[in-house]
C-alpha cells in the first residue's frame, strides 16, 4: 500500500485514492469469493482540453509465491476484471528467494492481458517493487463498476464527494 500510493501521489491526477479492499483476516466474507482484491486504486484524470473525464480503476491480487505458483491465483486476479480496467497478481518473495513463475502461470497472465509486479521483502522490512509485466486494458461493465464505487465509498464520505467532484 505504501509504494502504491507514493507512487499516485507523484503522478499528475484530479482525483487519486487506494486502499485495501480484501476482507480482514478472520472475518466471513461479505461477498463472493473472488469478488474483492486485496488492494484497489482509483484515479480520474481531467483536462480543459478534453470533453471527457477519464475512469482507472486498478486491482491488485497479492499471493505469497508459493501461492502464485498455481494457476487459481492467476484466475482470481483475472475475476477482477469484472470492474477494474487493470488487473494485476502482485506476487511477494522473501529476499534471496527465486521467483520464477512456471510458464504455464506466465503464460495465463498474458493470455488474460494481466499485469504482473514482484515484491521482495528487504532484510530491513521494507519492499522491492517491480512491475514484471504491464496491466492491459479491461473493458468491465458499467454496472458493475458503480456497485464497486459505492462499495469502495461506503465508508468514506469525504473521498466520495472528492471523487464525485472529480467526474462532473
Amino acid at each position: 500500500m505504501d509504494w502504491l500510493l507514493s507512487t499516485l501521489e507523484t503522478q499528475d491526477r484530479f482525483f487519486w485514492d487506494a486502499r485495501v479492499t480484501a476482507s480482514p483476516q478472520g472475518r466471513r466474507r461479505s461477498t463472493g469469493q473472488w469478488s474483492r482484491p486485496d488492494v484497489t486504486s482509483i484515479e480520474v484524470w481531467r483536462s480543459e482540453w478534453l470533453p471527457q473525464v477519464n475512469l482507472s480503476i486498478s486491482s491488485y491480487e497479492v499471493k505469497r509465491f508459493c501461492d502464485a505458483e498455481r494457476l487459481e491465483s492467476v484466475y482470481e486476479a483475472k475475476a477482477h476484471g469484472r470492474w477494474a480496467h487493470h488487473s494485476n497478481l502482485v506476487v511477494e518473495a522473501s529476499a534471496g528467494q527465486e521467483c520464477q513463475l512456471p510458464d504455464e502461470v506466465l503464460d495465463e497472465i498474458k493470455r488474460f492481458d494481466l499485469g504482473l509486479y514482484v515484491m521482495v521483502l528487504r532484510d530491513d522490512g521494507s519492499y522491492r517493487i517491480r512491475q514484471s509485466i504491464p496491466a492491459g486494458i479491461q473493458h468491465p461493465e458499467p454496472a458493475l463498476q458503480a456497485e464497486l464505487l459505492e462499495h469502495y465509498f461506503s465508508n468514506d464520505k469525504r473521498n466520495a464527494e472528492q471523487y464525485k467532484s472529480a467526474i462532473h
